[in-house]
């Protein structure tokens, strides 16, 4: 998928150091609803995929994603650019 930053290795990581105590429980709420909303626009983009849409996936869906994992990296205090785990 071109060029989406795909933030659930990140979300995971935060809700695992916030349930270690490492993190403020706030950020595990942030990082649950924001893997719930990611799983759902990783979903939609599959099922349009299937249904044969062009110009999948849609700017916002990209756009979507790439904010939740810039806001993922600024919780675990990385570069957004040098995350190596997206993509």
């Amino acid at each position: 998928m071109s060029n989406i930053k795909d933030p659930r290795p990140l979300l995971h990581e935060i809700l695992r150091r916030a349930s270690e105590g490492h993190m403020p429980a706030k950020a595990k709420f942030w990082a649950a609803n924001a893997l719930e909303t990611s799983e759902s626009i990783f979903d939609t983009i599959d099922e349009m995929e299937e249904r044969g849409v062009m110009d999948v996936p849609t700017e916002a869906q990209v756009r979507a994603l790439n904010n939740i994992h810039r806001a993922a990296c600024g919780w675990l205090r990385i570069d957004p650019e040098e995350d190596r785990t997206a993509s």
